[in-house]
This record gives structure tokens, C-alpha cells and sequence, in this order.
């Protein structure tokens, strides 16, 4: 099982899921490992890293034709990231678009949002989603409320005002995997994130933007994301799996499924509760089949 990413999706039954994106064997489409609370894992990760393939016209993902590995911090191939036609949108800030013509016709056709969601431990992040699938980009965060700010057509200009508005000194850039483990076990009642999602929302930037470009502001209206989640309350912060620079290549992993929040996977090993990053498991290869034991928990148990 070839890691790509973290999934969540909606169900046919209109609950979200959650687990892993993955190719396995020689499938020519990427499935998803749904992992469900309560289940045991039992992994071995596999190295070296390789590419995760590219994302054609139509934002479908396409194997790298090599299965070539990639350094540390990267997850494609120089080939890969080529001819993946959404890589430049991710670093998009509105200012000028270096995506292929094509594409930036179908952005400047989509209804985007501009929202802000805010974490258990107060820090709050502005972003941009396609409006179909904003909700699943709060809890693919592992967000604990979430708002719309405003609804744009055209995601360049999305983009200009979410850059503007993540230097307002309310919002922070990017959220730490610490923060979100730490949040876990902290609680803010709805009240108070209206307070924060407020200040962001009456910024006279996004007022200002908003103004000029024809779009539409949002009135307020701030959602809780916890029933989604259905986390079960944890007494204490859980130890963190891959703490710093660990080597990864050959650790196992062992635990019985506690739930996810976000990219954030809490599993139980004995009476010690760890929250892996799972998207530190990006471009390796797990192995469910190979025999781990408690007694080998390195990855687990000595970086705790």
C-alpha cells in the first residue's frame, strides 16, 4: 500500500470517513484504506520513498510512470510535478497566475469560499476551498469550527483575499502538528470562536476586496465540526509519532484505533496514547502483512 495522502470523504450513508489514500498493487485507481475505530493496525513502513503520480486535466491522480523516489520533503518526482496541472494553484496568492491557460479557465469558473476555521487552542487559519467540498476541507485540517467569509467566482481573486487576510495579526499562517495534538485536549465553547471568526470577519480588507471584485460577504455563521469527528474525550495530551527527524524506513507501528482529527490518527498501545502524523507516511510503502509486536514499538514507544 503506496501512502499519497489523508482522505476524507462523505459516505453513501452521509457520515464522513476517513483513513488513508493509497495505490495498491497494480489497481490504475487509488483507493482509499478506511480505518475505523476500534480496529488494530499492525504496520511496517517500507522505503525507500517514492512518487505519488501527478494529477491529469480533470484533477484525477495518475501514477508516476517510473515509481521514482523523491527526497525528503518532497512527494512527486521533477517529471511528476511537471505535468501535475494543480501544483501551481497551491502556492497561488492572487497576484499572477502561472497555471496552464486551461486551468485557469476552469478556476476563474468556480465558485470558491473564503473562510476561517479555528483550532480547540484559539489559533485561527483563513484559507480558500471549492465550495463543494468546503466542509471537507475544514475537517481535513482537523479544524474545530469553521466559517464562511465569503463566496467568490474566480479563485484567483479567492486567493487575493486569503493572502490578505493571513497577514492580519488574528490569523495565524499555517497551524503546527503540535497545536492540533494539543487541542485534543482542550475545549472552546461556540461564543468564543464567534469572537475570533469575528475580528477576522469585520477586517476592513476583506471589506474593502470584497467591494471591488462584485463578490459576495458571508454573514456570519460559525459551525462546530466536533460531531463529525466523534472523538471520544482524552484526559491527556497524547505523545506525538514521528517526533523531529526520525529515521521512518523499517518502523512499525502497533495500536488499536482511537479515531482521527484531520491528517492526526490517535491509536492506544497498551495504556499509551500516541497521535501519528500521517502525513509523515506520504510516498512510503505500508506493509499490514509482516508480524509487529508490542515489544518492538521503537516507533511508538521510545520517542514518548
Amino acid at each position: 500500500m503506496h501512502v499519497l495522502d489523508v482522505k476524507w470523504f462523505l459516505g453513501d450513508d452521509g457520515l464522513y470517513r476517513h483513513g488513508i489514500q493509497a495505490w495498491i498493487d497494480e489497481a490504475e485507481r487509488p483507493v482509499t484504506r478506511v480505518l475505523e475505530r476500534g480496529e488494530t493496525i499492525t504496520w511496517t513502513l517500507v522505503g525507500p520513498r517514492r512518487c505519488i503520480g501527478y494529477r491529469d486535466g480533470k484533477g484525477r491522480l495518475q501514477k508516476c510512470p517510473e515509481r521514482s523516489f523523491v527526497k525528503r520533503g518532497q512527494k512527486r518526482c521533477g517529471p511528476c510535478s511537471a505535468m501535475d496541472l494543480y501544483d501551481e494553484c497551491v502556492f497561488c496568492d492572487g497576484s499572477i497566475c502561472r497555471a496552464s491557460p486551461e486551468r485557469r479557465d476552469h478556476c476563474r469558473n468556480t465558485n470558491y469560499s473564503v473562510y476561517a476555521v479555528v483550532f480547540g487552542d484559539g489559533t485561527l487559519k483563513v484559507g480558500v476551498s471549492v465550495r463543494n467540498r468546503l466542509l471537507t476541507r475544514w475537517l481535513e485540517q482537523g479544524a474545530d469550527f469553521g466559517a464562511v467569509l465569503a463566496e467568490i467566482q474566480d479563485g484567483k481573486i479567492a486567493r487575493r483575499i486569503e493572502h490578505r487576510l493571513s497577514q492580519d495579526k488574528n490569523a495565524a499562517k499555517a497551524v503546527r502538528f503540535g497545536r492540533k495534538v494539543d487541542a485534543l485536549t482542550t475545549t472552546m465553547d461556540l461564543a468564543e470562536a464567534e469572537r475570533r471568526v469575528q475580528a477576522i470577519h469585520d477586517n476592513a480588507v476583506l471589506s474593502g476586496i470584497i467591494g471591488v471584485s462584485g463578490s459576495e460577504q458571508r454573514d456570519l455563521g460559525v459551525e462546530s465540526l466536533d460531531p463529525y469527528y466523534g472523538l471520544p474525550k482524552i484526559e491527556s495530551v497524547p505523545g506525538i509519532w514521528p517526533e523531529g527527524r526520525v529515521k521512518l524506513q523499517g518502523q512499525q507501528v502497533l495500536g488499536e484505533v482511537i479515531g482521527m482529527k484531520g491528517p492526526l490518527l490517535v491509536v492506544e498501545t497498551g495504556r499509551i496514547v500516541t497521535a501519528i502524523n500521517l502525513k509523515k507516511l506520504v510516498g512510503y510503502t505500508l506493509d499490514e502483512e509482516r508480524e509487529v509486536n508490542y515489544f518492538s514499538q521503537s516507533s511508538l514507544l521510545e520517542h514518548l
